[in-house]
């Protein structure tokens, strides 16, 4: 390269160490460009390690307590125990990354029953708790794309675009309650009509 890189130099005029000049100096921009990059590319990377999804469930409780909202304590509890404790390595992901597979994988898990498991709570389907986990993650990821209207500083970090938790489906019939006619009331409401 450097004999091509003189001969072109010495075409235009430039003596051998003009030439020899300007390559080094070319090489040196080169690496310094280099290194400014690979400096971004960690940047980058310790930035979307520092705003993970426990993170971001974390700063959504938050808000709902400065909020004054009761709800922060079920909330905390739900992502403690089925996010955090169920998926380390899912709840250690940027935010950004989550996949609504990912989202599917945690759902399922309360869907479906364990008899194998030690657990005595993990031989019944718990779709209440999937359906207000499915609830508390849409709602946090909503605040964190709301950020983009610069009302709420604590979610700038997290570049979320596109909430996961929208390319996946609650079950039909699991969150429906027979409110009209619950089933311990029904020899009571049957006397009642009697009357």
């Amino acid at each position: 390269m450097f004999r091509e890189h003189q001969a072109a130099r010495m075409a235009q005029g430039l003596g051998y160490r003009e030439a020899k000049k300007e390559l080094k100096a070319a090489a040196q921009r080169a690496l310094v460009e280099a290194q400014a990059a690979t400096r971004q590319a960690a940047e980058a990377e310790k930035v979307r390690k520092h705003y993970t999804l426990e993170r971001l469930l974390s700063a959504y409780c938050d808000h709902l307590e400065t909020l004054g909202r009761r709800s922060h304590t079920d909330a905390r509890g739900i992502f403690k125990l089925h996010v955090v404790g169920a998926f380390p390595k899912l709840a250690a992901l940027p935010a950004c990354d989550v996949t609504a597979d990912n989202v599917d994988q945690m759902l399922r898990k309360l869907y479906t029953v364990d008899p194998t498991s030690k657990n005595r709570h993990d031989h019944a389907p718990r779709g209440r708790t999937a359906n207000k986990l499915r609830a508390y993650l849409g709602a946090a990821y909503k605040v964190a794309i709301g950020h983009r209207r610069g009302d709420r500083y604590e979610f700038k970090g997290y570049n979320i675009t596109v909430s996961p938790v929208t390319g996946t489906a609650a079950p039909q019939g699991i969150h429906r309650l027979r409110l009209h006619r619950p089933a311990f009331l029904a020899p009571w409401t049957a006397q009642a009509s009697a009357l």
